[in-house]
């Protein structure tokens, strides 16, 4: 299929996060490291400190000046061509005013240094783990796209919302399936589950630089390259990629999910050891093995969420991004 303007942008309204900045990735020639970083209109110029020398992270900067995300870039990023995989885009799901279109759950292995270098845990076990959240997602009526990650010894598990919700009552929902999940197949513990993105409640401090920070990054799925290769792609029951990756996401069957705050509010989940206002990212996993201690009662009404069906785009467009 043509990746075309109209297609990069209907693609966006599903991953809708921030438009003022992104990252790409990028790999370190001498270690053969991986990793992700936000792009600055001011990267190697005269205003940028490590062209001078000065080892400094970009949070930390107070010259950055963050490029905004455009067609350009995520038609790129569709396309695949980059041998090196450098068009691979992250994204930002956490929004200025604290709210989120979207959730992700992603599974990966947490051994040390894997997340740097392009290899993953074999151990087939993740999956067991993945169905679980799958599972329970199919008992309470919730759609939601499973993508097999660009190393396809991961996964991405994607639920949409209908319109932005606070990102703190969106990661309440996703702690209460995460433990329901668990529940389900008799876990102790998520052993392979990595993070939940947004990974912070509010956007968090910009560190030396006294500006906002930017939360955690997510990358995009539908990546060219890794999508030749039946990964980066969405996946069914089976976990072999759908044949019409598109269809899948942008078919009228599959719903955006309403949170209500009376649902998830003070009755929901809350971790005691809840992070302030942008002090960080909360990481511990569900379960007892883990210690993740929750304030007595489990949500009273976990399955009033209400779904409504919808056309093939979000209710509410964001605004066209720039050619």
């Amino acid at each position: 299929m043509e990746i075309t303007d109209e297609l990069a942008n209907r693609f966006f309204s599903r991953f809708w996060g921030r438009q003022d900045v992104y990252s790409k990735r990028y790999v370190k020639k001498g270690t053969g490291e991986a990793g992700y970083y936000p792009q600055c209109n001011h990267f190697w110029s005269e205003k940028c400190p490590r062209k001078m020398g000065k080892k400094i992270k970009c949070r930390d900067c107070s010259n950055q000046s963050w490029k905004k995300l455009d067609i350009a870039v995520l038609k790129k990023h569709l396309e695949g061509k980059a041998a090196d995989a450098s068009d691979v885009i992250g994204i930002y799901p956490l929004l200025p005013d604290d709210t989120c279109r979207f959730l992700v759950f992603d599974f990966d292995n947490h051994e040390k240094d894997t997340d740097k270098k392009e290899t993953r845990n074999a151990d087939e076990k993740w999956r067991e783990e993945v169905e679980a959240l799958r599972e329970i997602c199919r008992q309470n009526g919730i759609d939601a796209l499973t993508e097999r990650s660009r190393s396809g010894r991961g996964a991405h598990v994607w639920i949409f919302f209908q319109s932005a919700v606070d990102a703190s009552l969106a990661r309440r929902f996703g702690f209460a399936l995460l433990e329901k999940g668990a529940e389900s197949v008799n876990l102790k513990s998520f052993a392979y589950y990595d993070r939940m993105l947004p990974a912070q409640d509010h956007i968090p401090d910009g560190g030396k630089s006294g500006k906002p920070g930017l939360g955690n990054l997510i990358a995009l799925p539908l990546q060219g390259q890794a999508l030749k290769e039946g990964n980066s792609a969405f996946i069914d029951e089976n976990w072999n990629a759908y044949q019409d990756q598109w269809s899948e996401l942008f078919g009228g069957h599959l719903r955006t999910q309403y949170l209500h705050r009376d649902d998830y509010g003070k009755s929901g989940y809350e971790p005691y050891h809840q992070r302030g206002r942008g002090r960080g990212v909360e990481r511990r996993r569900p379960g007892g093995a883990d210690g993740m201690a929750y304030r007595g009662v489990r949500p009273k009404r976990f399955g009033r969420f209400i779904q409504r069906n919808r056309s093939s785009l979000m209710l509410k467009q964001p605004k066209r991004l720039a050619a």
